[in-house]
């Protein structure tokens, strides 16, 4: 155990000439370590590289939990890097944020799933304004890196797209979803419509799926949107789940506190093998009703 759940358990970490924290199975067995309410990179110029946290052919590790989560913020490299591992689990943490919520990204990417199986992003982090050059916020690639879980996290401001399943960009969905990959390449849904004077959102996943599979939809509310018009994930609206139907795509329909102007986004997660998807498409919620009584959309407002 790095760090603890205690009061004053946890380390200070930073100006390091590599990772901050590396657990490392090549050539001993690394397993069930925990990384636990630690401030790593913070400082002067942070960790150089790969990582405030890298984890190797290890298994089981634990970085960060509700009582007592990471600090992750200002290296120069990844946030946390997980590689050729299992079971890791990134849980609560602040990634790209200082301790007073002020941004101070890691200059790659928030978190970096490499052949990664069974792996957890999962609890709440908040993964924000990380990345140069258009990377994202987090990255699940590798043929192995399946059943990342990856759902109520609050994911924005990154320099590229929120999640990124095979380092490539947008994964387009395709018909059906037969194809493999990074968490199979799991579709995301695609959003019909969300209005803000009824909270109901309509939206559609076309999955493989056999009937009666269960996926579980995460929601969120974005002030903005990446420029490639698809998601990151900044506030987490709430989840519902939807059952594969016989045939064709799956409906959805969620009721949700939405606020007008603002763009919504969602995931799709496999309830069984936690398979997650890339965020989708951003759509600008419509209606809802300002202060000085217009709606939104009526032009005499701005008169």
């Amino acid at each position: 155990v790095i760090g603890g759940t205690a009061d004053g358990a946890g380390n200070s970490i930073s100006d390091n000439t590599v990772s901050g924290v590396i657990i490392d199975g090549q050539s001993e067995t690394a397993e069930s370590n925990s990384v636990l309410g630690n401030r790593i990179g913070l400082w002067g110029d942070g960790g150089v590289q790969p990582a405030g946290v890298r984890t190797v052919e290890s298994a089981n590790t634990q970085i960060g939990s509700t009582d007592a989560p990471n600090i992750i913020s200002g290296n120069a490299g990844y946030g946390v890097f997980s590689q050729v591992s299992s079971g890791t689990v990134v849980q609560a943490n602040v990634i790209g944020l200082d301790g007073n919520g002020a941004p101070l990204g890691n200059d790659w990417t928030g978190v970096r799933l490499s052949e990664c199986e069974s792996c957890w992003i999962h609890g709440g982090n908040t993964i924000a304004h990380n990345g140069i050059n258009d990377m994202p916020g987090v990255i699940v690639e590798g043929a192995s890196s399946t059943g990342v879980l990856l759902n109520n996290n609050e994911i924005f401001d990154n320099s590229g797209i929120g999640i990124d399943l095979g380092l490539d960009g947008v994964t387009l969905n395709d018909a059906g979803d037969p194809d493999a990959g990074a968490n199979n390449l799991q579709n995301f849904p695609v959003i019909t419509m969300a209005h803000a004077d009824t909270g109901e959102v309509q939206a559609t996943l076309d999955t493989d799926g056999t009937p009666g599979t269960v996926y579980n939809i995460y929601f969120f509310q974005n002030t903005n949107c990446d420029v490639s018009g698809y998601g990151e994930g900044e506030k987490f609206l709430g989840q519902t789940a939807t059952l594969v139907p016989p045939s064709g795509p799956a409906p959805i329909s969620a009721n949700l506190a939405l606020t007008p102007g603002k763009h919504l986004t969602t995931i799709a997660v496999h309830a069984t093998n936690h398979n997650s998807s890339e965020f989708s498409a951003c759509y600008a919620i419509t209606g809802g009703v300002f202060a000085d009584g217009f709606e939104s959309g009526d032009s005499s407002a701005w008169n």
